[in-house]
């Protein structure tokens, strides 16, 4: 309670309603006028003319009598509300105010705080390898449980840190699903990923609708699976890609929708183009140097090189490159 104090009698001053009425006091006026008090033994009584919200103050005991008799002394001998905060000030440091000391971020701790420290490990800056991030990474993680081989996507350039950016559960997730909807086997997922990790990163509708075009040729679920399985970029194609390389198989060598389904589609059209560079591409039985269709297509390349190009397998990686 603020209150002006005398030996005689305390008279609640007008502007001890509230805090907000105490505040326009102006401060000369607060400093010479008001005391601060935790205690009084007599009976504030209000002004003239006003009504007294404090309510009665009933007897106090011996002790409590002490403890008013103290208060007062202290009261008395730090005189005004400025003075009291000079000596709290003066006597009481900022940080024993707040309750507790502040920890200097170079002060030791004990072995109980530090084992109560959870932090999560940060991911390398840099790294040469995939493994350092597997810990943080829940894409990693699944892709080892299917089977990726991690180790020969961290050596093609870009494809590692695409996994890193890739969330599993929005991204890799419903492409998994999307593969096993159309029938590739849950044990061929890890190898068709460490061929094309790119899958991962096409767009939903893209695939299905390549998936449709694949249907609209003829070729039924299990022939789709079948073909996704053996040539995981097939469906990295656009639809205009794939009616190109599907008409150069049906129309150009003639064979038929089974054929094209047991062979390696993506070597065909290498195999023929090295033949027509050679001279060598003639597949009209009546015509010389005759090169059968199924010879074409399901030699080994040695044996393809050696027995039907007459050329040397490293004459034919080479032209491969330039393709």
């Amino acid at each position: 309670v603020l209150c002006t104090v005398n030996r005689q009698r305390s008279t609640i001053f007008p502007h001890s309603a509230g805090v907000l009425r105490s505040l326009r006091t102006p401060p000369c006026a607060r400093e010479t006028q008001l005391r601060v008090c935790a205690f009084s033994d007599v009976h504030p009584t209000a002004l003239p003319g006003q009504v007294s919200r404090t309510p009665p103050i009933h007897p106090v005991d011996d002790q409590d009598s002490q403890a008013v008799d103290a208060s007062k002394q202290f009261c008395d001998s730090v005189g005004s509300p400025v003075d009291l905060l000079s000596l709290v000030e003066h006597r009481m440091p900022l940080e024993d105010m707040d309750g507790a000391p502040a920890l200097s971020p170079f002060e030791e701790i004990s072995e109980e705080e530090a084992i109560q420290i959870q932090a999560q490990p940060a991911m390398p800056p840099v790294s040469i390898s995939l493994k350092d991030y597997v810990e943080q990474s829940e894409t990693l993680q699944q892709l080892l449980l299917l089977g990726v081989d991690l180790w020969k996507l961290e050596q093609r350039p870009n494809v590692g840190s695409m996994l890193l950016r890739l969330d599993f559960q929005m991204d890799v997730k419903e492409r998994l699903l999307f593969l096993k909807d159309v029938g590739v086997e849950d044990s061929q997922l890890g190898s068709l990923i460490t061929r094309n990790p790119f899958i991962l990163t096409e767009g939903l509708e893209n695939l299905k609708a390549r998936v449709e075009y694949l249907k609209s040729k003829k070729f039924n679920q299990q022939a789709v699976a079948s073909m996704v399985s053996r040539a995981p970029y097939l469906l990295n194609f656009s639809i205009e890609r794939l009616d190109n390389r599907l008409s150069f198989y049906q129309q150009t060598l003639g064979l038929s929708a089974e054929k094209i389904l047991n062979s390696k589609l993506l070597r065909i059209k290498e195999r023929h183009l090295f033949l027509q560079y050679l001279g060598r591409a003639q597949y009209d039985p009546n015509q010389p140097n005759y090169v059968s269709l199924n010879r074409l297509v399901s030699l080994p390349d040695n044996v393809f090189c050696s027995d039907v190009a007459l050329a040397s397998l490293e004459d034919f990686e080479l032209f491969q490159k330039t393709l």
